[in-house]
């Protein structure tokens, strides 16, 4: 445990955050978001209703990730400070797209360029899509890795995330990972498609690193305030670059949520302690099967 570290942490969900629940059920969340975006429509950059897209789809499945990924930055922070009324937190890690609440949070970055950032990388996941349609699947049950890679490498596809020991998520074109999945189901496992809008952390988002990393480079990174938790490294990130570096990482990069979550317990951080931000508790779900906790 790292200098008697007990302070609550804060999970962030990903893209396949119920964002408008959150949005919904909390008038304080309501009317945060409603706030940034005047003050953000203001300053001329906020290109979407946030607040319309909290509360219906609006646009085109082919446009989710353009619309969808401010809106759960938004909403994220919001909820964060309602939960800081109460509570305050210390450590802060997301769960792939999560990542950029939870490095605004840190105070590695402000709000504002938090929304560009996730308008910018909203736009590529967009173009990605366009250029290669795809989708995510979540693979549950008793998991083979050897298996499961050796499918995975047959068809094309790409492990996107580790969630726990019982659970992973490919990611690639649609007919790739139909096929995988079809392979897949019959070794036993359950097979449930994901509504991403993208296939994130796939080969496909290779060419898109180096416009992000020139992107992220206008973009005034600080040391964090409070303790930042990255994906790419499963370590406490301070340096500006190196937070950078994982965000661009993280485009291609698997989430290995096991790796994170045991660094987040050596860091001292209790479980019970740990608040999540989203529609419902999954990842605290994923936390208490990697720890293996009743």
């Amino acid at each position: 445990m790292s200098e008697g570290l007990s302070e609550t942490a804060v999970l962030f969900q990903g893209v396949t955050m119920d964002f408008r629940t959150v949005f919904a059920e909390s008038e304080y969340v309501q009317n945060a978001v409603q706030h940034l975006q005047n003050v953000w429509r203001e300053r001329g950059i906020c290109g979407i209703d946030i607040a319309q897209v909290c509360s219906k789809q609006n646009y085109l499945d082919e446009e989710k990730t353009w619309y969808e990924q401010p809106a759960i930055f938004t909403v994220s922070l919001a909820k964060l400070w309602e939960l800081e009324k109460t509570c305050r937190a210390e450590l802060f890690l997301g769960h792939s797209f999560g990542e950029y609440a939870a490095s605004c949070a840190s105070g590695a970055i402000t709000p504002e360029d938090g929304l560009r950032i996730t308008q910018f990388r909203g736009q590529l996941a967009y173009e990605v899509n366009l250029a290669h349609p795809g989708l995510m699947a979540a693979i549950s049950g008793k998991l083979h890795m050897p298996s499961i890679y050796k499918i995975c490498a047959t068809y094309g596809v790409d492990i996107a995330n580790i969630n726990s020991p019982e659970q992973i998520v490919i990611s690639g074109e649609f007919s790739p990972v139909e096929k995988a999945c079809e392979e897949i189901e019959r070794e036993g496992l359950k097979v449930s498609y994901l509504k991403t809008g993208c296939p994130f952390h796939s080969r496909y988002f290779a060419p898109k690193q180096k416009v992000f990393r020139q992107f992220l480079d206008t973009i005034q990174f600080r040391r964090p305030r409070r303790k930042l938790l990255m994906n790419a490294t499963a370590r406490l990130e301070s340096d500006p670059e190196r937070i950078k570096d994982c965000l661009v990482a993280q485009l291609t990069n698997p989430v290995n949520f096991p790796r994170v979550v045991q660094s987040m317990q050596a860091l001292g951080a209790d479980p019970e302690k740990t608040m999540e931000i989203g529609g419902r508790n999954i990842l605290k779900g994923f936390v208490k099967r990697i720890l293996r906790r009743p």
